[in-house]
């Protein structure tokens, strides 16, 4: 949780900071070919937000994995 938190924090932290338009792709040279608005810097930090509560919400089902032999008690 620390992680998703810490990355919601930079994106606050250096909001202003930033240009309206960022590169988002490169091509083999290095160079920008593709950009966007800096909102899609919100993105990375709420894919890592949703795959942190998923996750969760799944580790306390176990029973629902596929694993490939028995779990018991021992």
């Amino acid at each position: 949780m620390v992680g998703v938190v810490f990355l919601f924090f930079l994106v606050v932290v250096y909001w202003s900071q930033l240009p309206d338009s960022i590169p988002i792709h490169y091509n083999a040279a290095g160079k920008p070919d593709s950009w966007s608005g800096k909102w899609s810097l919100l993105i990375l930090p709420t894919v890592g937000l949703v795959l942190y509560i998923g996750l969760s919400i799944l580790a306390r089902f176990p029973h629902l994995y596929n694993f490939p032999w028995k779990i018991t008690e021992k």
